[in-house]
Formats: structure tokens, C-alpha cells, sequence
């Protein structure tokens, strides 16, 4: 279950003092560590930070499709059901530029992901240097949107997930991904 949080109807939800890590582990993916990140005030805790994201965007175009092409059948095999329930498909999409919501919802996130990154380093005692990749993919005014679906809605319910952070010997950075 994840608690979804508004930023823009609840900016309480950003502050730093909400933000702890659990120890970090093995990076699987890069030569360093993750850390996870939880959100706790004094009515909740969670894992992980699960913002809605009411972006305008135009312009969707799809990157990657890694479902499955199996034909159908009158009876779905167990195989089919947990292969589709994990099949993803990306979405390459383009914020609306004159929109007002997206201009203030950029700033807040930019601004985030900063804070996250500082809160990090305060509690770590570390000098390495942030790799803003949130920041940099929105200063492009596009995103990478994660689904299960073929079809993107026209105005889909975007949600961004922020999953923790990672370190290397000398960089570190937040994980995220954009979802419908």
C-alpha cells in the first residue's frame, strides 16, 4: 500500500524533517550503496515518497513495450497473468510549456530533490557532490512516464515515486520514477 501525497494541496508533506533513510545496502545496480528513504511525521511512516504529479503533457510517445505478444486464448495461463501484471511500457512525454500547474510544479520538485539530497549528506556527514537528475530531466520539460498500459489516457494520473537514494565513492542521487 502507498500513501499518495499532493505537494501542491499539502507542501507540509516536503519538509526535511519528515525525511529519515533506512541503513544503507549493495547497490545492485551501480558500484555504491542505497539508501531508502521513509517519510515519517507523527501520524505516519512510509517507505518511500509517492507525490501526484497532475502534469499537463503533450505529445506522448512510446519508447519500450515489454509485454508480451502471446496470442489469446478462451483460458489465460498463470504464466500470462504474472507476466502481464509485470510487463511495462515507456512513455516518452513533453510538459505542456505555458502551463502554470507544471511551472510550479517543476520549481517544487526541483526543490525537493535538493532537499532530499541535503538532508542526506547532513545526516551521512558527506561532501559528494549531488547529481540533480530529476531536476535535469524537468529542466527538458520531458519525462519518462513507467505504465501497464499500451494506451496512454489523455489525461492520465500521474504519480512520481521516490524510492531513495544512491552513493558512490564521490556522487550521490535520488531514485525515482514517474508511473500512471
Amino acid at each position: 500500500m502507498n500513501l499518495i501525497f499532493h505537494p501542491l494541496q499539502q507542501p507540509e508533506c516536503l519538509k526535511p524533517e519528515f525525511l529519515f533513510f533506512y541503513d544503507k545496502k549493495k547497490n545492485m545496480i551501480v558500484d555504491g550503496v542505497f539508501s531508502k528513504l521513509m517519510f515519517s511525521n507523527q501520524y505516519v511512516s512510509c517507505a518511500g515518497m509517492m507525490l501526484k504529479t497532475p502534469f499537463e503533457i503533450i505529445n506522448p510517445r512510446l519508447l519500450q513495450n515489454n509485454k508480451p505478444d502471446i496470442p489469446p486464448t478462451s483460458s489465460k495461463s498463470r504464466f500470462y497473468d504474472l507476466y502481464e501484471n509485470n510487463a511495462m511500457v515507456k512513455w516518452n512525454t513533453q510538459l505542456k510549456p505555458s502551463s502554470e500547474i507544471n511551472k510550479n510544479l517543476v520549481a517544487l520538485l526541483i526543490h525537493y530533490e535538493e532537499e532530499i539530497l541535503t538532508q542526506y549528506k547532513l545526516m551521512n556527514g558527506l561532501k559528494h557532490t549531488p547529481v540533480f537528475s530529476l531536476a535535469s530531466q524537468l529542466s527538458y520539460e520531458h519525462i519518462i512516464i513507467h505504465s501497464t498500459v499500451d494506451v496512454l489516457p489523455a489525461n492520465p494520473e500521474l504519480y512520481l515515486k521516490i524510492s531513495g537514494v544512491w552513493e558512490t565513492s564521490t556522487h550521490i542521487g535520488i531514485t525515482y520514477k514517474f508511473m500512471v
